[in-house]
């Protein structure tokens, strides 16, 4: 309809003081000549603490803000300091928060009249409420699940907002220098709470603050900034790529200096026939034959069913390259599949129809997703073949981020255990420990080629510790799935796994040995981002 919108103002005859104010979000469907023919205004998130401290303190009313009793503006305080985190995090998806979460200033209003409509019950026209008389609980609850948590679908990203509703909104933040930074490894000990009352004291503050900040700030590893830096990095990628495209599209079928290649095509047209014939000869001709896998246990079904997906996705991938490249050398008419297959390889993109297979990440692009394909192959003929000489799983160590369906083989782990043990499905928990800390049973499955982000191994890669940001190659894993009077142990704490590097859905949570430690209450390790990746991107 915007199309039509934009027609129907050029049509129009208005008086001269006519003027049409549209509100929305800039996305690929708006017209770029309906924008090239507006006055933009563009409403931005602060660009760090300090400004979004002050952007939401000033918004604040003055009678509201010190309004009595005198204690009502430190909360003020902390619920902007809050929502100035919430939002810097964003920057650094998905160690922030898991996606981008629509956050806004709707949300910080909310929690203020929350905040507001709870302090004058419980004051009931007082001057003073005693910090521990403040509805606390009430408080970070109504925060927590409506006002910001509404907006939060992953259970890991919900206790990320309750960890900061914990350490902020509690009656020790009324104490003297109060610190509003985990505490944690290379945290800092700034800023603190300052002591004054009302707001223009806090305004004060804010504006004293720097300009630069830490992640350390946002409850997050201190080499966090390398995330920014990679998303950069990519950003300036994709447009390099993109601009590399355009100007192949505009491309002569031949130029003079290349007219003895003039009966081969363009140049873009040789490039992708070269690396067409590249891909067909890493790929196999044929995947491991299902036939290969005879037992008749949940896992082995499981793997059957991964090689006939495997076969059926290779011969695609292989027809389709086959197919574009009889088109690019003129064999073959080209039809609307094919011109759909070279829109995508054209710009190095993946095409949809091999997207839809398993999980990868959005932006990935064909060249590495063909040699992941390859490993992917690689490493099932090999789960197959020892499958087959034992006649079972056995010992095997599965690479489950690399199979097509691991959702579909973590199920059948779950009833195979549940077969063995003779126990309920829903009665088991899934646990993870590090390598070989106990002998494995024939209900215990070593997972290979996961990645730790947000924290690292300690204590001989026994437990998680508090650590960087940047992901770390894991030892062998080993899952199990127990009934929690088996697996109930202190010192663990539950951790999130995805699929792949860029989070999204969780596909499974587990408990973990963590540091114990006074520095490492249990909510922390979800501020720190602490996670585990089944894959990550060659």
């Amino acid at each position: 309809w915007l199309q039509q919108l934009e027609k129907k103002l050029h049509r129009l005859q208005p008086v001269a003081a006519f003027k049409l104010f549209m509100t929305m979000e800039i996305g690929a469907r708006v017209p770029v000549s309906l924008l090239a023919s507006s006055q933009l205004v563009v409403y931005e998130p602060p660009a760090s603490i300090k400004s979004s401290l002050e952007r939401s303190l000033t918004k604040i009313p003055e009678e509201v803000m010190d309004k009595a009793p005198t204690e009502r503006s430190r909360l003020h305080l902390l619920l902007a300091w809050m929502h100035a985190v919430i939002l810097a995090r964003l920057r650094y998806c998905p160690l922030g928060w898991s996606k981008q979460y629509e956050f806004s200033e709707t949300d910080f209003s909310n929690a203020l009249d929350t905040i507001n409509l709870w302090v004058d019950s419980t004051a009931a026209g007082r001057s003073n409420l005693p910090p521990d008389k403040i509805p606390w609980a009430a408080l970070r609850e109504l925060i927590a699940s409506t006002c910001y948590g509404g907006r939060v679908d992953n259970d890991f990203d919900l206790r990320s907002l309750e960890s900061l509703l914990a350490r902020l909104f509690t009656p020790e933040s009324y104490g003297l220098g109060y610190s509003l930074l985990l505490s944690a490894e290379g945290a800092t000990a700034q800023p603190s709470l300052p002591e004054g009352k009302g707001r223009a004291a806090f305004l004060a503050w804010a504006h004293a603050l720097p300009e630069a900040q830490v992640p350390a700030w946002l409850g997050l590893p201190e080499d966090s900034d390398v995330v920014l830096l990679t998303q950069q990095a990519q950003v300036v990628l994709d447009g390099w790529l993109q601009l590399q495209a355009s100007q192949a599209g505009a491309e002569l079928a031949y130029s003079p200096e290349e007219a003895e290649q003039e009966d081969e095509g363009p140049k873009w047209s040789r490039t992708l026939r070269a690396s067409i014939e590249k891909w067909l000869q890493l790929l196999p001709v044929e995947a491991v034959k299902a036939e290969a896998v005879t037992g008749d246990d949940p896992i082995q079904r499981c793997i059957a069913r991964e090689v006939v997906l495997a076969g059926s996705i290779l011969k695609k991938v292989r027809g389709d390259l086959s197919r574009v490249y009889k088109c690019l050398s003129g064999e073959e008419q080209t039809t609307n599949d094919v011109r759909e297959l070279l829109a995508s390889l054209r710009t190095s993109s993946l095409p949809a129809s091999w997207r839809k297979h398993h999980a990868v990440p959005p932006k990935m692009k064909v060249d590495p997703w063909i040699g992941d394909l390859l490993q992917r192959l690689t490493k099932l003929a090999e789960l197959v073949s020892a499958c087959a000489a034992s006649g079972s799983l056995g010992a095997s160590t599965v690479w489950l981020g690399g199979l097509f369906q691991p959702g579909a083989f973590l199920t059948a782990t779950r009833q195979w255990t549940a077969r063995v043990k003779s126990v309920a499905l829903e009665s088991m928990k899934l646990t993870v420990s590090v390598g070989a800390g106990s002998k494995p049973d024939e209900t215990t499955f070593s997972v290979d080629g996961a990645f730790l982000y947000g924290a690292r191994l300690g204590e001989g890669d026994q437990c998680l510790v508090p650590g960087g940001s940047q992901s770390v190659p894991m030892p062998v894993l080993q899952f199990r799935w127990l009934v929690p009077a088996e697996g109930k142990e202190e010192g663990r704490s539950e951790i999130p796994i995805y699929l792949t590097s860029e989070r999204g859905e969780v596909f499974a949570a587990v408990d973990m040995k963590v540091q114990a430690a006074a520095a490492a209450p249990s909510l922390c390790w979800y501020e720190w981002g602490a996670a585990i990746a089944l894959w990550a991107e060659p």
